[in-house]
């Protein structure tokens, strides 16, 4: 999809932009470019917004700012600012009325057209991404810099070709709901931080490994082996054949681990309604199960549904 084409299927709906910071400014200025109706929403109260703001305000964008700026806003389309968790209950109630929730970093993706490699961790993210793209200016490689890191891209796109290069440093506040496919991604370690953003350690954790759930089987994962948390990531996953309509496990496997364990999990998993299983799981692995992987088979399993429900829309 070109950018063109992302932002006309934009026209004619009500499309909200949730903070008004420097990743989303460009972004309104394509819609506005584009003849979409804009409303701006951020915290920062008006007589605070700086110059750049105020123009877009002036280019006719709507805003909403202030004490109250999420109060009664409606929408057909909402682009999240990235230190915005998708589960806050003015995103919840604008998904509940049928808005579509994304953000500039997902639009990206759906546009880009050329390579894409994407990092992440909680340390050496920025470094890393710095690396990466030198390495590849160094033999030749036109580079765009960005995500986390340098200048939002989306309004780049159309500059770039099949040939170049796309490296993003992405954060967990980005990757939370994206379904990104990189060609290459990167974990460089994950280690507890942000949670006053995240409501867990687990919920950063997850929010991490959606940079490579939906990569395709040609896409390359590179997972740093020193660090517990990412070693697990490529040591441990399950795959279930779920009923479409009536969501029943009808079949199961594991990865890289003991019969005895395979075993306990198909007689737990086969036959139970698969969003369900949610709500028992860990209570069943800490009654019945006495092996070490407890923790891997809850994260496994949540991967396995979080993606589930990516893919149908099943909530």
């Amino acid at each position: 999809m070109t950018v063109t084409e992302y932002f006309t299927r934009l026209q004619g709906k009500r499309v909200l932009v949730l903070g008004l910071g420097v990743s989303n400014r460009p972004l309104v200025r394509l819609l506005l470019r584009f003849g979409i109706d804009v409303t701006g929403c951020d915290r920062t109260p008006r007589e605070k917004l700086d110059a750049e703001v105020l123009e877009l305000e002036q280019a006719v964008a709507v805003l909403h700012v202030g004490e109250g700026y999420l109060d009664d806003v409606r929408a057909d389309v909402v682009f999240r600012t990235p230190g915005m968790h998708p589960e806050i209950p003015a995103l919840r109630r604008l998904r509940a009325a049928g808005a579509e929730i994304t953000s500039e970093m997902e639009a990206f993706f759906e546009v880009c057209p050329c390579r894409i490699i994407a990092v992440t961790g909680s340390d050496g993210k920025t470094t890393t991404t710095t690396i990466i793209s030198e390495l590849l200016k160094a033999q030749g490689h036109r580079v765009f810099l960005g995500g986390n890191i340098g200048t939002p891209l989306l309004d780049k796109a159309p500059e770039m070709t099949s040939t170049d290069w796309a490296v993003l440093e992405l954060s967990s506040f980005q990757l939370h709901s994206m379904n990104c496919r990189p060609d290459i991604a990167v974990v460089t370690n994950v280690s507890p931080n942000h949670l006053d953003i995240h409501p867990s350690y687990e919920d950063y954790q997850t929010a991490k490994k959606q940079i490579f759930l939906s990569q395709g089987c040609a896409g390359v994962t590179v997972l740093n082996a020193d660090n517990a948390i990412t070693k697990m990531y490529g040591t441990f996953y399950m795959a279930f054949e779920v009923e479409e309509t009536t969501f029943e496990i009808l079949d199961f496997s594991c990865t890289h681990t003991i019969a005895t364990t395979q075993d306990f999990l198909r007689r737990l998993f086969l036959g139970q309604t698969f969003p369900e299983v949610d709500n028992w799981l860990e209570d069943a692995l800490n009654r019945r199960y006495g092996g070490s992987s407890r923790k891997a088979v809850l994260v496994a399993y949540r991967d396995a549904l979080k993606r589930w429900r990516l893919m149908t829309g099943n909530e």
